[in-house]
């Protein structure tokens, strides 16, 4: 079984509470839990946050709106990670984090098919590179994840559950999902991190948001094109 984990807290340090503000009359992990549900591979969905009471509303929230939450240590995320795959008995880990609310179901799709197909223990999408930041999608073996969580003794290798893998490219075979198109903004940013980022996706979702359908990342890009101007809301990145 495939398992999408979304990584989610309260406590970002640059913009407390993120997950929670609204896109398009919904909070963010909302619109981003809508969006990753669409994936045609994942056979579970699961957010993933801390045991920590400052993550207690979050908990609720998403409760709430139907979806399943696992909760785990708050600084150890990698072993939160570890947990919540043995609990569901997944088979892979789709790791993403709840600062990419506009992630295409379709490059998570791609991303599972290639680790699949070459049967890497490790796979992403390429962001930052050829995609960016914002795309961001990786698909791990319930055996790389167990020896990621057996060995890794770096805190940071800890907190940052793909480190020990990505330090070790010798170790494990990795594949990489890289954009078939030109990415038209070297730095664009996707993600929300600031409050910049913030009002530019919220800007993406305004113009682009329907029931219907799930607008993909080419739609996105076209958007941009068409209206630059949007971009000077978010000054990428800048708050």
């Amino acid at each position: 079984m495939i398992l999408a984990i979304v990584q989610a807290r309260m406590s970002s340090t640059r913009l407390p509470g993120k997950v929670l503000l609204p896109l398009a009359g919904r909070p963010m992990l909302y619109r981003q839990l809508q969006r990753v549900g669409r994936s045609r591979t994942v056979g579970k969905l699961v957010v993933a946050t801390s045991d920590h009471p400052s993550d207690d509303r979050l908990a609720g929230e998403v409760a709430g709106w139907g979806w399943e939450c696992f909760r785990g240590s708050l600084i150890d995320v990698l072993d939160r990670y570890y947990r919540c795959m043995v609990h569901y008995q997944a088979d892979y880990v789709v790791r993403i984090t709840a600062d990419c609310p506009l992630i295409d179901p379709a490059i998570i799709d791609a991303t599972v098919g290639l680790l699949l197909q070459t049967g890497a223990d490790y796979a992403s999408a390429d962001a930052m590179h050829s995609w960016p930041d914002g795309m961001d999608v990786s698909v791990l073996t319930r055996a790389a994840v167990e020896r990621s969580w057996r060995d890794a003794s770096d805190p940071a290798e800890r907190e940052h559950m793909i480190k020990y893998i990505e330090n070790r490219p010798d170790q494990f075979s990795w594949q990489v999902y890289r954009n078939p198109g030109r990415l038209p903004w070297p730095g664009l940013r996707l993600s929300v991190d600031t409050a910049g980022d913030y009002r530019l996706v919220a800007a993406i979702f305004d113009c682009l948001h329907s029931d219907d359908r799930c607008f993909s990342y080419g739609d996105i890009i076209n958007l941009l094109q068409r209206c630059p101007e949007l971009l000077d809301s978010g000054r990428f990145g800048q708050a």
